[in-house]
């Protein structure tokens, strides 16, 4: 399968600054003594994957461990903490070799705090598929859920991949990623599974299962969602990822929507779409896009976020024509998929990506982003807009002090890479970062798990959080 282009790093010294003006919001010193939380595995890598808010207030940090947990490649752990960031108790899972994980990609939250954490399953007859598990909120596998608290979808009998899971509003779950038609061509696949059982939902396109196609390239048709939310009106499922247009050898940014019942939203991009350049074939449901000019280069699409009009954010990368380096980028829509704006952001270095957003009320009058930067990838980003996209001015002490950078131990950077995997909002509208780190060469990698202020954000009963609010 075609590759992004990898960046070619430049070295860049960073100097201490002087102590900076206190800023509107900073690390939330009431979590875990300084607002952050690591994890390690020991002898293994360990990899966030969510901070996520319980209904009763407790924080559980999801992540998981490679090795060393069984007959499976990958394991889930749950970590539960109080609302300050006290330890109360950590639930590992040693999944075994017949229903093993190769991957796990996302953890989501579901009204009775269970547990939802979906990846890929390791290859078996028939290849791989989705894999979903649902916890129960002492940790054990949900007998509820699919009989043993785990359950495969397949597409066409090829290998699938889960990449990116959420809720809706009766806590269905919907679960995103790669459907495979064949060795070279792979689609949208989206499922929903009922809360109720884990079955396939069969108000959901049927089956419970629905596809969407880009097949921007003649021979090699690699469509990739990356990204999903749940509208708060209506259920819809929009879907942000990755298209390769093999006529330029790059990847673009592809957009779907699905109706609450699996269909195909047709007023999304109806007709045609504004700043779709070659892309004009592709809407009723779905549109292409490109961050900045009509040239030759990749982008990523990393995350989505659906505000209550409809309207709709989605960040990721752009990179430069011959890979050379990449900017952190964001875009808003209209609710029928128009191009409203963008923003792009070379970070710390001319390497940075934006991995995940959310919006702090229904009218996104803040739009939080969590990203990672640094002249070696080796810091970690937290950065807020307004509206328009514009950087908050004084919202931390990084980068004109529009944003924080980060790391998970102490000086100026971890070895890296340093990766973000989610942000979400409590109840509080603070944000809750999960992301990743290497600390020294040679390491295993590290959870970080932090959370910040909301002083100067939206009321606490204005926080609009998963879609719903």
């Amino acid at each position: 399968m075609p590759s992004l282009f990898k960046s070619l790093f430049t070295t860049v010294v960073l100097i201490a600054a002087a102590p900076s003006l206190v800023h509107a919001e900073q690390f939330d010193t009431a979590y875990s003594d300084d607002g952050r939380y690591i994890e390690s595995a020991g002898s293994a890598n360990r990899i966030a994957l969510a901070m996520l808010e319980t209904p009763t207030g407790e924080v559980v940090q999801v992540s998981s461990i490679s090795g060393g947990c069984g007959g499976s490649p990958v394991c889930p752990r749950l970590t539960y903490l109080t609302a300050n960031g006290v330890y109360v108790v950590s639930y590992g899972v040693a999944l075994s070799s017949s229903n093993g994980l190769e991957s796990a990609t996302g953890a989501a939250i579901d009204s009775r705090g269970r547990i939802i954490v979906v990846g890929t399953s390791t290859p078996s007859v028939g290849g791989r598929n989705f894999r979903v598990l649902r916890f129960l909120p002492n940790g054990d596998l949900d007998t509820s859920f699919a009989g043993d608290g785990n359950t495969d979808v397949d597409f066409f009998g090829v290998d699938d991949y889960a990449t990116a899971v959420a809720v809706d509003a009766y806590d269905n779950v919907i679960v995103v990623g790669q459907a495979g038609l064949s060795a070279t061509d792979m689609d949208f696949g989206v499922a929903r599974l009922r809360a109720t059982d884990g079955t396939p939902d069969p108000g959901f396109s049927g089956d419970g299962k629905a596809t969407m196609f880009f097949d921007l390239g003649a021979t090699q048709k690699f469509d990739a969602p990356k990204a999903v939310a749940i509208a708060a009106s209506g259920g819809r499922i929009s879907i942000a990822g990755i298209a390769f247009d093999s006529a330029i050898n790059r990847y673009r940014v592809a957009l779907a929507r699905f109706n609450g019942d699996g269909t195909p939203d047709t007023s999304f991009c109806a007709a045609t779409c504004t700043v779709q350049g070659s892309y004009t074939n592709i809407h009723t449901g779905r549109r292409v896009y490109y961050f900045g000019s009509n040239t030759a280069h990749s982008d990523t699409a990393a995350g989505i976020a659906v505000a209550g009009n409809g309207d709709f954010f989605i960040v990721g990368e752009t990179y430069a024509n011959d890979g050379s380096g990449k900017r952190a980028a964001i875009a808003r829509f209209a609710a029928n998929g128009d191009y409203a704006t963008e923003a792009l952001n070379d970070g710390l270095g001319s390497n940075a990506a934006y991995r995940s957003v959310q919006l702090s009320d229904a009218i996104a009058q803040r739009v939080l982003v969590g990203g990672d930067s640094g002249p070696e990838s080796n810091y970690l980003l937290l950065q807020a807009f307004s509206l328009g996209l514009t950087p908050l001015a004084g919202y931390g002490d990084c980068m004109n002090t529009t944003g924080f950078c980060f790391i998970g131990g102490t000086g100026l950077g971890d070895n890296g890479p340093d990766q973000a995997a989610a942000l979400t909002l409590d109840r509080n509208g603070r944000p809750l970062f999960a992301g990743s780190f290497i600390a020294s060469s040679g390491d295993f990698g590290k959870s970080l798990f932090a959370r910040f202020t909301n002083a100067s954000g939206p009321r606490p009963d204005l926080i609009f959080r998963n879609g719903f609010q």
